[in-house]
């Protein structure tokens, strides 16, 4: 069975992904602050998380054998929609963090 870590399986592309790789029968764990919401939950496990917070993502990361995944899948994001004056370094900072 392929294993895969999906990381932003709650949302947008990382939800689309998940749930196809879940319709071919993989074993999908994902990452995201909520959970998603699956029609298949089979072979689905789920970690609430917000990667913006180094540490806990490190610990994470650490606390797993990441030699066992077949597939690491990135899809975090954040969409900050606004016109470049009103953008500070601040916000920059957080997008890019995510």
């Amino acid at each position: 069975m392929i294993k895969s870590l999906i990381i932003g399986s709650s949302r947008g592309i990382g939800l689309g992904i998940t749930k196809e790789l879940l319709k071919e029968n993989h074993k999908v764990y994902g990452i995201s602050r909520g959970a998603p919401k699956l029609e298949i939950k089979k072979n689905y496990y789920h970690t609430s998380l917000d990667i913006s917070s180094n540490v806990k993502f490190k610990d994470y990361l650490q606390s797993q054998n990441l030699n066992e995944f077949d597939n690491f899948i990135l899809c975090a994001g954040s969409n900050d929609v606004a016109n470049l004056p009103d953008i500070s370094i601040e916000r920059l900072t957080n997008l890019y963090k995510i």
